[in-house]
């Protein structure tokens, strides 16, 4: 058997040629992998780069707000309407009733109504020892009652009330307004008939 050397050696060397050229393509895309690097992205470059400018930036702290001073306004002074005086009270002449000074136990006794500002108040005495007060407001001043019995008539020519309680010191009492001032004559004494017949000679 006569074997070709040469012939042999020939079809080894046409085989090689494709072997050693996929062997350099492989190693070329491996070198081509680790040299190129893909573009580095702005957006990722920005944020890393506030990422570190914030740790390096002190915080300041926020200014203490100032309360504003606020200027009272000047109120207007209270407008004080004075109340009008009681105009001269009706008096009985002393021939029909004694006046009794206020600060004696007779005229403290006779006043069981308490006279307060804008009321004016005299107690009377008459001959026969009864006592009767004359008060003057300048509203209706009626008096309150517990139990009281109330009937309507005429005083000096003027619309009235009469009021009859159980209260000794109260038990007769005549309401009614004459002018701008009202009227309230009461006694533990007389009764509604001896009160509208002595307001007669009020003057």
């Amino acid at each position: 058997m006569i074997v070709d050397l040469e012939q042999r050696s020939r079809r080894r060397a046409a085989v090689r040629p494709p072997l050693m050229g996929l062997a350099l393509g492989v190693i070329a895309l491996g070198l081509g992998a680790m040299v190129v690097r893909p573009a580095a992205d702005p957006t990722d470059t920005s944020q890393a780069r506030e990422r570190i400018a914030s740790t390096f930036v002190l915080s300041t702290p926020e200014p203490t707000p100032v309360p504003t001073a606020r200027v009272a306004r000047p109120r207007p002074p209270a407008v004080v309407i004075p109340r009008p005086s009681l105009p001269p009270s009706l008096m009985f002449p002393g021939a029909v009733a004694e006046a009794l000074p206020e600060e004696t136990a007779e005229a403290k006794q006779a006043s069981v109504l308490s006279a307060g500002e804008g009321t004016r108040q005299i107690a009377y005495r008459m001959p026969d020892g009864r006592t009767v007060v004359v008060r003057q407001t300048m509203d209706p001043d009626r008096p309150w009652l517990a139990a009281y019995s109330l009937d309507d008539g005429s005083v000096r020519g003027y619309p009235a009330q009469f009021i009859t309680s159980r209260m000794r010191s109260l038990r007769a009492m005549v309401m009614w307004s004459e002018g701008a001032a009202s009227y309230l004559m009461y006694s533990g004494s007389m009764n509604i008939r001896d009160l509208v017949r002595l307001a007669d000679h009020l003057r």
